[in-house]
């Protein structure tokens, strides 16, 4: 079944046989983003498969978000082992975050360190 080796291709189902309990088996089972029958109107085709390409775009970048938290959790986990504390928040009586004073040789260093780690990580 296309579904189960392509698990990530958006499937559009064309046909000229449309009974119905024959095709409501094929487009649950393969998971069918749209579905149509002989005689179709192009215009109503193209539309669907520009549809199905957006739709494709939107789950690979939210795939590639889910994947970015997934490692800035486990990054933030090995910081908060090597640095206890580093993760607590303090909050005002609002619940707004309270951030304590930084000196500002501290804050250039932090910066600094920031800015080499994100450099090394562009030219991967």
């Amino acid at each position: 079944m296309v579904k189960d080796r392509y698990p990530d291709i958006i499937r559009i189902m064309l046909t000229g046989h449309a009974g119905l309990d024959t095709t409501m088996k094929a487009v649950n089972r393969g998971e069918i983003y749209r579905f149509f029958t002989k005689p179709w109107n192009d215009y109503e085709i193209k539309l669907a498969i520009r549809s199905a390409l957006e739709k494709y775009d939107l789950e690979q970048e939210n795939r590639r978000l889910l994947s970015t938290v997934r490692r800035q959790a486990v990054e933030l986990s090995l910081l908060a082992r090597q640095y206890p504390g580093i993760t607590q928040l303090d909050r005002d009586e609002n619940g707004l975050i309270i951030v304590p004073d930084i000196p500002d040789e501290d804050y250039s260093e932090i910066v600094a360190k920031c800015e080499q780690e994100w450099n090394g990580r562009k030219e991967v």
